[in-house]
This record gives C-alpha cells, structure tokens and sequence, in this order.
C-alpha cells in the first residue's frame, strides 16, 4: 500500500512540474499586452514627417544648444520601433518608416542612423516591395536617394548592386529608380 501511495505521489508530482501556474500564464498575457500597448504608441509619437523627426533628433548649428531633445536616442527609439514591428500592424509601420525615408535627406550624426534602420527594413524585400510600389515616381526616387546616399559612395556599390538585382527581380520600376538615385548620390557627394 505504502508502495502504491508513493508511485502515485510521484505520478502526481511528474505530470505537473514543469507546467506553468495560471498566475504566470496571466502575468505573462499582461505582460504581453503591454508590450503591444507600448510598441502601438511608439508607432503613434514617432516623428510623421522628417522635419519632425530632425526637431526631435538632429542637429542644428543655427540654435542653441545644438543638439535636439532626442539626438542621443535616434537610433535607439528607431530600432526599437523596429523591433517592435511584429507587435503593431505591419503595414501602419512600413507607411511610417517609408514616408519619412522618402522625405528623408542625408546627414551625419545620429539622424543618419535612422537609414541603417530602414536599411535593415529591406532585408525583408518581399514584403517591403508592395509597400514601395504605393510611392509617386519622385517618392519612392526620394527613397532610394536616402538609402543609398553616404559621402563615402565607393562604399555604397555593393549595396546599390543588391537592391538592383532584387529590383530587377521583381519590378523594373524599382531598379531603375535605383540606378538613377545611385547617379544623383554620386554627383551631390563628389562636390
């Protein structure tokens, strides 16, 4: 009897270690709920237009002091919106990111961190491209003069060579946009 008692005792205790309570399954919902609820309202305060996210990130010599409220929180505030892409609607996300890249111009400092962010944004080509093709001519032109723009342009050719072949892959439109904003880099950083 007493070897019965313990191999049910055992039984019992095996089939419940390692399972969570209910108290962490519904911490954990909360939890998950809130990030949902952060990640939404970062969507919603970032920067709608690139004069906006300059006020908030860049730098400006005229004023003082220099340095925007946010300069030193640049890349971190985008990549965490980034990050956070799987929790909002993908597309709100695109039309953010993408709306202000093709607004966007190059420069230094921590603003131009924000193109590394975009950048890695495009990693996910297929599903980037639906979203680019929604851009006028000189938008979506705009866009790609900011992703491939750098002072050190013999850096960019590797890059302007992949997104080419992704282009012509897919959709011309895009790889001769591509082409010509590569063109347009080139003589603006030569001077």
């Amino acid at each position: 009897m007493k070897r019965l008692l313990w191999i049910m005792l055992l039984l019992t205790s095996c089939t419940t270690y390692g399972q969570p309570s209910r108290a962490t399954i519904d911490q954990w919902h909360e939890i998950h709920a809130e990030q949902q609820r952060i990640a939404q309202k970062t969507l919603e305060m970032f920067p709608d237009t690139w004069q906006e996210f300059l006020n908030l990130y860049g730098w400006d010599s005229r004023k003082e002091p220099h340095q925007m409220p946010f300069y030193n929180r640049s890349l971190n505030d985008a990549e965490y919106l980034y990050h956070c892409s799987s929790l909002i609607d993908y597309d709100l996300f695109l039309h953010k990111v993408f709306s202000l890249a093709a607004e966007a111009s190059w420069d230094a400092d921590h603003v131009s961190q924000f193109q590394h962010v975009v950048r890695s944004i495009l990693q996910s080509w297929t599903e980037c491209l639906p979203h680019l093709n929604r851009y006028s001519e000189q938008e979506a032109l705009n866009f790609w003069k900011f992703v491939l723009a750098s002072p050190a342009m013999e850096n960019m050719i590797p890059l302007r060579e992949e997104y080419e072949q992704l282009a012509k892959q897919t959709n011309y439109r895009h790889s001769h946009l591509i082409i010509k904003a590569f063109a347009e880099n080139e003589v603006q950083f030569a001077h």
